[in-house]
């Protein structure tokens, strides 16, 4: 293989690189930016700990959700679209209150949710991002 492939490979993949890490960090903002805990609560999610799944409707879209919590309170899983046919990871933290914020798509696509929990039962409202539309959560712990 000649150096010019090398070097056209090298950048490729530099590239595909930086925009993971771009991503990452978009999550990470809108995660910061969207949704605000009171650090001084300790996270302590031992009774949400486990596997939650549940739908979302609106008015413009609508789907289901599969959520996993940690033991620290981290949430990820996916959110898949009914209308849009298309799945998005998701990413959030929980509250020892119950309270979450999930941030889910992409900074010009995406959405966030916000609610609380309680027991089995989880709800709240479902926003998208840079837009005034709002649709409901709902969803239980498998």
């Amino acid at each position: 293989m000649n150096s010019y492939k090398l070097l056209e490979q090298k950048y490729i993949q530099e590239n595909k690189m930086k925009k993971v890490v771009l991503l990452v960090e978009i999550v990470i903002a809108l995660v910061s930016v969207s949704c605000s805990i009171n650090y001084e609560d300790e996270i302590l999610v031992s009774e949400f700990q486990g596997e939650w799944s549940g739908t979302y409707i609106g008015s413009d879209d609508k789907g289901a959700w599969n959520m996993t919590i940690t033991q620290e309170g981290h949430i990820f899983g996916m959110t898949t679209s009914e209308v849009f046919n298309e799945t998005y990871e998701v990413y959030g933290i929980l509250e020892k209150r119950g309270n979450l914020c999930v941030v889910t798509g992409t900074a010009s696509s995406g959405a966030y949710f916000t609610g609380h929990m309680s027991g089995n039962i989880a709800e709240g409202i479902w926003t998208i991002t840079d837009s005034d539309k709002k649709a409901e959560w709902k969803g239980n712990r498998k």
